[in-house]
């Protein structure tokens, strides 16, 4: 089950291992604790109909201070 984290926090240690930078460190550290490693067989698909209008998720996404790494992924899904 937790495969992808544990191959994630392999590589991230051998990118600790080779470079000296602390912001390094520091992103590296914080995507452990802020990363999902959900499996494929996990995901939840939602039909298209039940999605909410896009302004209702403009609002919510501004509201939270959504990163906007996140925003492009959620568009696709409205193509």
């Amino acid at each position: 089950m937790y495969e992808n984290e544990l191959g994630f926090k392999k590589a991230s240690l051998i990118d600790i291992g080779s470079h000296d930078n602390s912001d390094l460190f520091s992103s590296i550290l914080s995507s452990w604790n802020l990363s999902l490693f959900i499996e494929k067989s996990e995901q939840i698909v939602l039909e298209f109909s039940t999605y909410p209008q896009v302004r209702e998720v403009l609002e919510v996404l501004e509201e939270e201070n959504v990163s906007l790494s996140f925003w492009p992924d959620i568009a696709v899904s409205y193509i």
